[in-house]
């Protein structure tokens, strides 16, 4: 990526930053620091293209993927998305078939991908 996509450096975002490689694929994870959290990024690096998972089906929505590890191989992650206060869902991501999993809600928060 020569330069920062523009839709990352708007108020609220904070840059990208490398975060893991996809094991087996020309993709890597990044995150952009928010002040809710880590957002999740794809880069593809063939060619420096970067884009946001997005979990809203709805157009002109958002609903970003929010990290806080990953698998060792990069092809899963896991994290929180938390309001002002409790409750907390946890979810994990697939990164190459873009299909998430509800692992908990409520008092929860901080996961860590430890398998």
């Amino acid at each position: 990526m020569r330069t920062l996509p523009a839709r990352f450096g708007t108020s609220g975002y904070y840059g990208v930053r490398p975060f893991r490689w996809v094991k087996g694929e020309p993709l890597m994870l990044a995150t952009i620091p928010t002040e809710w959290g880590l957002e999740l990024a794809l880069v593809d690096t063939r060619n420096g293209r970067a884009w946001k998972p997005d979990l809203d089906p709805r157009p002109r929505y958002a609903r970003p993927v929010y990290v806080d590890d990953a698998s060792g191989d990069g092809r899963h992650v896991v994290g929180a998305a938390c309001g002002a206060e409790m409750p907390c869902t946890i979810g994990s991501y697939s990164v190459l078939d873009g299909r998430r999993r509800h692992v908990a809600t409520g008092l929860v928060a901080y996961p860590d991908w430890n398998w």
